[in-house]
């Protein structure tokens, strides 16, 4: 037999799951600009949030659409990654809530489930992205709604 497995895993401060990252995972405000991710699975919240926060941005994480609408009434995010499929109010819904008092946060909505016409249609949605997703082009979209300021030397 040739084939063979391959096992990753992914390590991420236990902080982020309840607190926006800064300098060190300290939570303190960077001036960056500040990400929600909302999804229940949480290999896609961690390798998210490491992604970006190595890239200049803050990550806080939600494992549910009532967490992640608790937290962005809490304190507004400048961008909400949502995953479309969460269990009980999915992704277009928790989109619509969050959109609902907090106009200025820019929303994505994630997801496996093919088309999303539907999705699409939504005045709240700025964005939908297609699992499984590129990170470099989840970055690309991210960059273009909220670049992260430069830091002097």
């Amino acid at each position: 037999d040739t084939s063979s497995n391959c096992t990753a895993t992914l390590r991420c401060s236990p902080q982020l799951e309840d607190a926006t990252m800064g300098p060190e995972g300290t939570g303190a405000s960077t001036g960056s600009p500040r990400i929600l991710i909302i999804d229940d699975e949480e290999v896609i919240r961690e390798l998210l949030a490491d992604f970006l926060t190595s890239h200049g941005y803050e990550v806080a994480l939600a494992h549910s659409g009532e967490d992640g609408v608790k937290a962005s009434r809490e304190k507004p995010f400048e961008i909400v990654l949502v995953d479309y499929g969460l269990p009980g109010i999915h992704g277009i819904d928790v989109c619509r809530r969050i959109a609902a008092y907090n106009a200025s946060s820019r929303l994505i909505l994630m997801t496996g489930w093919g088309s999303m016409e539907a999705a699409e249609r939504e005045s709240c949605i700025n964005q939908v992205i297609a699992k499984p997703f590129d990170l470099l082009e989840i970055l690309k979209t991210l960059r273009a709604l909220a670049p992260v300021p430069e830091r002097p030397a």
